[in-house]
C-alpha cells in the first residue's frame, strides 16, 4: 500500500507541475501574441516615419533648389544694376572732365 501511495503522489505531483507548465505555456502565448502584435505596429509606424523623412529630405533639397535660383536671379539682376550705373555714370564724368579743361 505504501508503495502505492507513492506512485499516487508521484502521478499527483507529476499533475501539479503538468498544470503549471499548462499556465506557464498560456501565459507564454499571450505575451508572444502581445509582442507579435506590438512588432507590427512598431513596423508600421516605422514605415510612416521612414516615408515622412523621405518627403521632408525631398522638400528640403527643393527650397534648396529654390533659394538658389533666387540668389542667382538677385546677383543678375545687381549685374544689370551695376552696369546700368556705369552708364548712367560716363557722360556726368565726361562733363566733369570737360569742365575740368
Amino acid at each position: 500500500m505504501a508503495e502505492l501511495d507513492a506512485f499516487k503522489q508521484e502521478i499527483d505531483e507529476s499533475q501539479a507541475r503538468a498544470a503549471a507548465m499548462q499556465s506557464s505555456k498560456v501565459q507564454l502565448e499571450e505575451i508572444k501574441t502581445d509582442l507579435a502584435g506590438n512588432l507590427k505596429r512598431d513596423k508600421a509606424e516605422l514605415k510612416k516615419k521612414r516615408e515622412v523623412l523621405k518627403e521632408v529630405e525631398k522638400l528640403a533639397g527643393q527650397d534648396l533648389r529654390v533659394l538658389q535660383q533666387e540668389v542667382s536671379q538677385m546677383n543678375d539682376e545687381l549685374t544689370n544694376l551695376r552696369d546700368e550705373w556705369e552708364e548712367y555714370k560716363k557722360p556726368i564724368k565726361e562733363e566733369i572732365f570737360e569742365t575740368k579743361q
